[in-house]
């Protein structure tokens, strides 16, 4: 797993990506005005490395069944990644892709760049019917 972090570390740092690793497999990104999450595991049957970006695009919204039938919606409708719902009412953009040999700068870069602005687009018009806040605004309360 090291030599993805380490991959990513260059790829960031290159790009003047700011990264903050509260965690040893957690790591903070802010992409224009979206906290980016990415997380690093290991697949348990191929122990394949895995890097899931995600954003978390709303967070404390009113969930219902118009909502989730959006959202569902907008899933099939993706060619890649998925939003997902936390415990405590929070909408999440995922992305997810290979890690080690298989992820390069550009790769990083489009992953990176795909979630916040999903994230960003999707915020706007899940606040204006369902409430809540993005992501930056609720780090910075």
């Amino acid at each position: 797993m090291s030599k993805t972090k380490e991959k990513i570390r260059s790829f960031a740092k290159k790009n003047g990506v700011t990264i903050r690793e509260p965690e040893d497999n957690l790591w903070l990104m802010v992409v224009e005005s979206t906290v980016v999450v990415i997380k690093f595991s290991t697949l348990k049957t191929t122990k394949k490395q895995m890097v899931s970006f995600s954003s978390i695009v709303v967070v404390g919204c009113r969930v219902d069944s118009t909502l989730m039938n959006n959202l569902l919606k907008r899933n099939s409708e993706m060619e890649f990644g998925a939003f997902c719902l936390d415990g405590d009412n929070s909408i999440l953009y995922t992305y997810s892709v290979f890690g080690g040999q298989h992820i390069d700068e550009d790769i990083f870069l489009r992953v990176l760049a795909m979630v916040a602005v999903v994230a960003k687009k999707y915020s706007k018009e899940i606040i204006s019917t369902h409430g809540g806040k993005t992501s930056l605004d609720f780090v910075q309360d």
